[in-house]
């Protein structure tokens, strides 16, 4: 016997399903994009074009939970509710955002100090004593 629930709880329910099926289906999409560009520049296959896809495919997939966030909390009586939750809910989607950038970014260095645009590897510039 399984219990049902209520016709409240049933919407919230559908609705993030949805929502999660929309962020897993941009993220596939960013990802091909991303992909198809970054390996017309750097056609070798190297573990710094694919984090730099993952983190910024997750990024655009988590861009639009993270501006409803931030839209939410604008708002009038935002967190009168349950205040708690209201700011951990905006801390979670920044983290999200933060550390997807700074995966990104740090990938996007590495990528630039180690090819030149046509994929071949250089040496590193020498440090200038000045």
């Amino acid at each position: 016997m399984s219990e049902q629930l209520p016709v409240e709880d049933d919407h919230r329910e559908r609705r993030r399903l949805e929502r999660e099926s929309r962020t897993v289906d941009r993220f596939k999409t960013s990802s091909k994009g991303f992909r198809r560009v970054f390996q017309g520049h750097f056609p070798d296959s190297i573990p710094e074009v694919e984090a730099i896809v993952h983190h910024l495919a997750s990024l655009e997939a988590k861009q639009a939970a993270t501006q409803e966030a931030l839209r939410l909390a604008r708002y009038p009586g935002a967190g009168d509710r349950d205040a708690r939750r209201f700011v951990m809910g905006l801390w979670e989607n920044l983290s999200i955002v933060q550390q997807h950038c700074a995966g990104a970014m740090e990938s996007l260095e590495k990528l630039a100090q180690s090819r030149e645009s046509n994929g071949t590897k250089t040496e590193p510039e020498p440090e200038s004593d000045d």
